[in-house]
């Protein structure tokens, strides 16, 4: 792969056109198609499709119009999404915000792909609530019911929409996920689906970001778990500190190190260091992991090998210099502690093996399963999954 674009397609001067791009196969033809909005031209915005093929043009295959709603631009392509099969018939379907429309009230519009994709729209429907749809994208299956999932957000109010996907798709939302209590707004409105988060996962699940979250706007990032029955209860989540606005932004990062499970993907916009962005893995529950965007952990790793193990693991814990004392912790799936080793430095190598031969603190076998190697030295944590088996 080089730097040099294979596909381009240029706007006029005081165009808007990319403010949103989105892909899917939309004619199911085996080819990935762009569709890419410009929600100020023609005055309530377009949007255009461009089915790929071996020798892609710039040529827009399909055009999608806003409509006009009165004094306002209605926005149409302030946000788009596609990529995901939501009514069951193979091809996938392509969802636009038109946040204007109706004097800010807001609308959104499902778009079902097809061998000849029309531009006339499947379904539409408003919400309550001003901006309606300035937030929305396609989840996946989340409730493991075999069509995809979407979601609209409602970041003034810190609420979104969840929409089931079905061969007989209507405009009534299916859950609500809200986030509420503060005197402020959280902006509970950031969201991606991902997954999957480990080896054997056929789902998808929902991230959110809040990145107002906490007195001293210290942001969240949230975590729920897909599959059947789905539920609105938070599985896991991420604090950020005094000032980060964690979660600014929040995306499905895919499998970066080829373990076989997804990692996520979130933004800061800190008002008092750097903005930063975060890749993290999900490590299951029980365990609790700390951050602190003022430390760099670049020079801390952990390594566990063989994994599977038998009978016997080796951790490896690169253990730097400045770092008085060390902790390694190995805990079970409910996040109960298993067994404890303590790792002091000066050490004679930079890289320290601790071996584990499956037994507790009290020198018991432990039975076969999942378990995490935790290693710790004041604020900074890292955590791996080890599995023993027979």
């Amino acid at each position: 792969m080089d730097s040099i674009p294979d596909w381009k397609k240029t706007g006029s001067y005081d165009s808007d056109l990319g403010r949103r791009v989105t892909v899917g196969d939309f004619n199911n033809d085996g080819y990935g198609d762009i569709a890419v909005a410009n929600p100020t031209v023609n005055v309530d915005g377009m949007v255009y499709i461009f089915y790929g093929s071996p020798n892609p043009d710039t040529m827009p295959d399909v055009i999608l119009v806003g409509e006009d709603s009165g004094p306002f631009n209605s926005l149409f392509g302030c946000e788009i999404s596609g990529g995901f099969d939501i009514n069951g018939d193979e091809y996938d379907d392509l969802i636009v915000g038109s946040e204007g429309y109706n004097v800010l009230n807001g609308k959104v519009y499902v778009f079902f792909g097809g061998n000849l994709m029309d531009s006339i729209p499947d379904l539409e429907f408003g919400g309550p609530g001003g901006f309606f749809g300035d937030e929305l994208g396609m989840l996946g299956d989340i409730d493991g019911d075999n069509y995809g999932d979407f979601a609209v957000g409602r970041s003034s109010d810190d609420t979104i929409l969840i929409y089931r996907g079905a061969n007989n798709l209507d405009s009534l939302y299916d859950y609500v996920f809200a986030d509420v209590g503060l005197s402020h707004n959280n902006w509970f409105g950031s969201f991606d689906g991902v997954g999957p988060l480990f080896p054997g996962d056929q789902n998808r699940h929902l991230l959110v970001g809040a990145r107002n979250y906490g007195d001293s706007l210290n942001g969240k990032v949230y975590l729920f778990q897909g599959g059947s029955p789905f539920d609105t209860i938070c599985d896991a989540f991420a604090i950020g500190g005094d000032g980060m606005h964690f979660g600014y932004k929040v995306a499905d990062a895919g499998d970066v190190n080829g373990d076989g499970r997804n990692e996520i993907i979130f933004s800061d916009r800190a008002s008092n260091a750097p903005d930063k962005v975060w890749i993290c893995k999900y490590v299951g529950p029980g365990i609790e992991e700390v951050s602190n965007y003022q430390l760099s952990i670049s020079n801390e790793q952990l390594a566990v090998c063989p994994n599977p193990f038998t009978t016997v693991i080796s951790v490896q814990c690169q253990v730097p210099s400045d770092k008085k004392k060390m902790t390694l912790q190995i805990y079970d799936v409910s996040g109960r502690l298993v067994k404890s080793f303590s790792l002091l430095t000066p050490h004679p190598s930079p890289i320290t093996s601790v071996t584990w031969d499956g037994r507790n603190d009290v020198g018991k076998k432990v039975t076969p399963a999942i378990y995490f190697a935790k290693l710790s030295s004041g604020d900074f944590v890292a955590v791996e999954k080890i599995i023993l088996v027979k």
